[in-house]
């Protein structure tokens, strides 16, 4: 068992409703920001929103400015709930939206501390080592006693933990060394030279520490885009910012060899779908709505917002929306919806030729 002491920080959720002229199928998009104590943007918290009346819910995430988009909700009545990892839950119990103005609530969480307890346990084999050669095998029980990690920041894996060394490459690959990393293969030695150097494990991630030894992942090293320029990109940091965005399925950089990145997007169905109903878009089908100039101009606006937020040789000059989805029966991505990004590359070879042309 272990006990976890947590001072909850003053969090502020600024929430605002943007809403359309009234009119028959008229909604509202519930837009907003959260915050910290002092300030800083809260990414990666989970919003909830809850129709009084019908319970419906709708969620989003908050993105790395700690802005969040729930579109398409019908007027009444509704509960609005924003959770983070280190921070109460805040909630608004009634915002009402009125299609016939602009609505905007300030919520403040006062600071408060607060005890929690949680206890882990595990059943099963406990092996208590009694040489360096043989072990004793005790049944029985194992509790977990492990100190609440304090020092955290939004946006980065943390400090490394007790014992455990991290460092990054020249390259940008993340190393790791420490007592509980395992000493090879089993008689695999030049297996074991690929992964262990001078006693450092070689991850394959590629991250970077921050001042205050926090890391951050962005990318894996496998994955890296080399342009004509010598410039090296990890698609995965721009694929992520353009996915944000809840009518973006999936998203493919492409540019490897080439002067600049290119990018393959697939909508949402469901959202998509719901969008064009609620702005009175008529379609005779989804490959019909993604060809649409309205759907065209949405995701470019997405992708230039993405853009700001990188380097110029990290952005995306060129896009091509397509007409479906990436599918896992044709082996695009894995059943956890993964890219496959030979796969990928091959099937939409054509198009991605043509962003080139």
């Amino acid at each position: 068992m272990y006990s976890l002491k947590r001072l909850l920080l003053l969090s502020l959720a600024v929430l605002s409703l943007s809403i359309p002229a009234a009119g028959q199928g008229a909604t509202g998009q519930l837009t907003g920001r959260v915050e910290d104590a002092a300030g800083a943007v809260v990414p990666g918290a989970s919003v909830t929103v809850t129709n009084l009346a019908t319970s419906a819910q709708r969620q989003a995430t908050t993105g790395e400015e700690g802005s969040f988009a729930v579109p398409l909700l019908p007027p009444g009545k509704y509960k609005v709930e924003v959770s983070a990892n280190g921070f109460k839950r805040v909630v608004v119990e009634e915002v009402e939206v009125n299609v016939t103005q602009t609505a905007t609530v300030n919520l403040k969480l006062e600071p408060s501390t607060v005890e929690e307890t949680v206890t882990v346990t595990a059943e099963g084999t406990l092996v208590q080592q009694e040489s360096s050669q043989v072990g004793r095998v005790i049944e029985g029980r194992a509790i977990s006693q492990l100190p609440l990690p304090t020092r955290y920041k939004f946006g980065t894996v943390g400090p490394p933990m007790p014992g455990c060394e991290v460092r990054t490459a020249s390259d940008g690959e993340i190393e790791v060394r420490s007592r509980m990393m395992f000493s090879g293969y089993y008689k695999e030695p030049e297996k074991t030279a690929e992964v262990l150097r001078d006693g450092w494990l070689v991850t394959g991630d590629l991250g970077c520490l921050d001042a205050d030894g926090f890391l951050s992942i962005t990318g894996r090293k496998k994955e890296l885009i080399v342009l004509s320029t010598g410039k090296k990109v990890a698609p995965a940091l721009v694929e992520n910012m353009i996915k944000e965005h809840h009518l973006v399925s999936h998203a493919y950089v492409h540019g490897d060899g080439y002067s600049y990145l290119v990018a393959l997007v697939t909508l949402n169905p469901l959202e998509a779908e719901e969008h064009a109903r609620a702005r009175g878009l008529s379609y005779a089908s989804f490959a019909e709505l993604t060809a649409s100039e309205e759907f065209r101009g949405l995701v470019a606006s997405i992708i230039e917002s993405a853009n700001r937020r990188v380097s110029s040789s990290e952005s995306v000059r060129r896009f091509a929306l397509l007409s479906r989805d990436f599918q896992p029966e044709l082996d695009e991505v894995t059943p956890t919806l993964k890219l496959k990004r030979d796969v990928v590359a091959r099937n939409f070879a054509d198009v991605l030729q043509s962003l080139y042309a």
